[in-house]
């Protein structure tokens, strides 16, 4: 094995087991064993016990967090669900238990690694515990007043677009919207997953906020008209303009989930900012100037 697919496997690791540190309400799935035991053993591989704790970033990786969410205890997640983290999860151990073995685990190289993997986890497990309580009800309330009023007295505009291929895919849809419905064309044939399901329906925004050529030909169009098939870096595209208005904040209660994200982020940021300012940072490598030539 190369060390750049070592350093992917370790990486791997570290998203897989930095998303469950990520998301502490994992922890509320429990074994149906007696409640003294936090982690108990939930399988044995080769003999060796398999910990609760170890096979959660596993079933992460299958499920989405809302889904896992719903199964109060380990029993309750669905077999073939079950099965697949824990085969996912053997696989990793039997292949560290060869390689330590080989000693591969070993090599300076590997501890390097295995020591910025566990940085990395742990800084990510920190500013997701750190960054909320940076953040409160009255920043985002400021921030939400704030983009309010930058987009007061402006317009917005709401389409839908068919993402496609090519130009002859483009023209063949064309004729289809002579007899089909834009939405339905769009779930069949769109390209685009985040808006097919919605029959294309890109919502409202305001200009300059998507691909520049496609604002552009959209906003050539009347109301309720649909565009030729044009392209854009994307791809080509067929797009129907469905209404200009002015534009309307979003309701606070939906924004805050957003905006509190946002700050959260931009907080975790100006924290390691600091953090490395403030820090005595010392180059001990003297390093040799070569001569121009």
């Amino acid at each position: 094995m190369t060390i750049k697919k070592i350093l992917l496997a370790v990486l791997l690791i570290a998203v897989a087991v930095g998303l469950y540190f990520a998301s502490p309400e994992i922890l509320k799935l429990t074994s149906s064993q007696p409640e003294n035991n936090s982690d108990p053993a939930i399988a044995t591989i080769n003999g060796i016990e398999v910990k609760k704790s170890e096979l959660l970033p596993y079933l992460r990786d299958i499920v989405r967090l809302d889904a896992l969410q719903q199964w109060k205890t380990l029993d309750a997640v669905p077999p073939k669900i079950y099965e697949s983290a824990l085969l996912n999860l053997a696989q990793d151990k039997l292949v560290r238990l060869a390689a330590d073995k080989a000693k591969i685990s070993s090599t300076p190289n590997m501890k390097a690694l295995f020591q910025k993997a566990e940085n990395r986890i742990v800084k990510a497990s920190f500013l997701n515990q750190l960054a909320p309580q940076l953040i409160t009800e009255e920043n985002i309330k400021q921030r939400y007043d704030e983009l309010a009023a930058s987009i007061e007295g402006k317009k917005e505009f709401r389409a839908r677009h068919i993402l496609l291929a090519d130009k002859k895919e483009a023209k063949t849809i064309i004729k289809a919207l002579k007899k089909r419905p834009f939405d339905e064309l769009a779930k069949l044939f769109s390209l685009d997953n985040k808006t097919s399901l919605r029959g294309g329906d890109i919502g409202y925004v305001l200009p300059g906020t998507l691909n520049a050529e496609f604002e552009k030909q959209v906003l050539k169009l009347k109301t309720g008209k649909t565009s030729k098939p044009f392209k854009t870096k994307l791809g080509w595209h067929i797009a129907k303009l469905e209404d200009i208005r002015l534009a309307k904040p979003m309701p606070y209660e939906k924004a805050k989930i957003i905006i509190r994200r946002q700050l959260e982020q931009q907080a975790a940021k100006n924290y390691l900012t600091r953090l490395v300012a403030n820090a005595e940072i010392k180059n001990l490598i003297s390093f040799k100037v070569l001569p121009e030539k």
